[in-house]
């Protein structure tokens, strides 16, 4: 039961503060890196 309650508090804790090893896996893509475009595509009719 400690042990079960050790490991909720960590999970709880990491929640709170944030785990960097997750934080750096979920970063979003630099500002730049896809091409900006006015229009939508448009699909190809056949």
């Amino acid at each position: 039961m400690a042990s079960s309650l050790l490991h909720w508090m960590a999970d709880t804790i990491a929640h709170v503060f944030g785990d960097p090893r997750h934080e750096a896996l979920t970063q979003p893509p630099a500002v730049g890196v896809q091409p900006y475009r006015d229009r939508p595509p448009t699909r190809r009719r056949r």
